[in-house]
């Protein structure tokens, strides 16, 4: 009965295999859906996109924020380590 044995073996190799290409088939739409996404926000509506003065706006507040902190690194640092700035 080795026939029997070598049936059973390769029903189980079906089933692997089967099970392989179902969660492939997962991952495959997965990415369209990704994909899908990235091209709809590709080639969204612009309209809602920011002016350039809008688009300057997050490099002044950093700006703004860096020269806070400076200024209150001034204040906490000793006089004499104030004297050579490190880089």
């Amino acid at each position: 009965m080795p026939w029997r044995h070598r049936s059973l073996q390769l029903q189980s190799e079906v089933k692997a295999m089967s099970r392989e290409i179902q969660n492939d088939e997962i991952i495959i739409e997965q990415f369209k859906f990704e994909i899908a996404l990235l091209k709809r926000h590709k080639h969204a509506k612009r309209s809602a996109q920011i002016s350039p003065a809008q688009g300057s706006l997050p490099d002044d507040l950093l700006n703004t924020d860096l020269e806070a902190i400076e200024a209150e690194l001034k204040q906490l640092l000793p006089a004499s380590s104030q004297a050579e700035p490190r880089q």
